[in-house]
């Protein structure tokens, strides 16, 4: 997923010991445009798997 999600231009850091969590960390001054074409990004890498 976070492969896929670099691959198509949004950062996806990961977290926890397993590295088994994904975070989504956004500016405050993201617009909605921007947030749905992330979240866009996101669902289709989570399609993928």
């Amino acid at each position: 997923i976070v492969q896929e999600c670099i691959k198509n231009g949004v950062f996806v850091p990961t977290a926890g010991i397993n590295k088994n969590l994904l975070r989504m960390l956004v500016s405050l001054e993201i617009t909605d445009e921007q947030l749905d074409e992330a979240l866009d990004v996101l669902e289709k890498a989570v399609d993928k798997v």
